[in-house]
């Protein structure tokens, strides 16, 4: 099967699973720092228009969620940060939110 039909599979093999709950399951009492993560990155993903697939839904939100939590702790660490995202800003976002919760006055 090349790339393509794989990729095919796993959207069909996924389409019909409740992803939403498995999702809530895995990530609604993970935080990153005051923020309910699972709020935040519905939010992130809803508002930067980011897709994601099915069968990426459980990898996306884990990785966001180290991305967060890695951010959140360099906060604590003198020196400037650069977001160098590719697609839609849903990271820029993402940290933006986590900055904000550590300083108020963040303007993004």
């Amino acid at each position: 099967m090349n790339s393509v039909g794989y990729l095919k599979h796993l959207e069909a093999v996924h389409k019909n699973a409740p992803i939403a709950r498995n999702v809530d399951i895995l990530f609604r009492e993970e935080r990153v720092g005051d923020l309910e993560f699972l709020r935040l990155y519905q939010d992130c993903i809803e508002k930067s228009g980011t897709p994601v697939s099915g069968w990426k839904t459980f990898r996306r939100a884990q990785r966001a969620l180290n991305l967060a939590r890695y951010f959140d702790h360099s906060l604590s660490v003198e020196g400037e940060r650069a977001e160098c995202g590719l697609f839609a800003d849903f990271s820029a976002l993402l940290l933006a939110r986590v900055a904000k919760m550590r300083d108020p006055a963040f303007d993004g």
